[in-house]
C-alpha cells in the first residue's frame, strides 16, 4: 500500500480576516471573537474536509509578548473551539495533543 503525503495550507488566518474587521493576530480569536472560529471550523466539515487545523498560526511565547495572553490559554481554546464544532456526526478526532509551556 503506497501512503501519500497530505500537505495543508487552509488559509485559515485569511479566511478569518474576511470575517471580521478586526485585523488582530488570529490566535487572538480563540478569547476575543471565537464564534468565528467555530463557524470556519463548521464550514470547512460542511465543504467536505476531512482536516481541518485548530486556529494555532503564531501562538508563541514571541508573539505574545506584552499581552495579555499566554500560549497555554490560547492553544487549549484553538483545539477545544475546533472539537466544539465539529462535534457530532462527523465528530473529530484529535491527533496529537497541544505541548505548550506557560509563557
Amino acid at each position: 500500500m503506497k501512503h501519500g503525503i497530505t500537505l495543508m495550507d487552509g488559509a485559515v488566518g485569511t479566511s478569518l480576516w474576511e470575517k471580521t474587521e478586526d485585523k488582530a493576530p488570529v490566535w487572538q480569536y480563540n478569547v476575543t471573537n471565537p464564534r468565528i472560529i467555530s463557524e470556519l471550523c463548521r464550514e470547512y466539515a460542511d465543504a467536505g474536509a476531512e482536516i481541518v487545523l485548530a486556529n494555532t498560526f503564531g501562538a508563541n511565547a514571541m508573539s505574545m509578548k506584552g499581552t495579555p495572553y499566554r500560549v497555554a490559554e490560547i492553544v487549549p481554546a484553538a483545539m477545544e473551539l475546533a472539537g466544539e464544532a465539529l462535534a457530532g456526526p462527523r465528530e473529530a478526532r484529535a491527533v496529537g495533543r497541544p505541548a505548550a509551556r506557560p509563557a
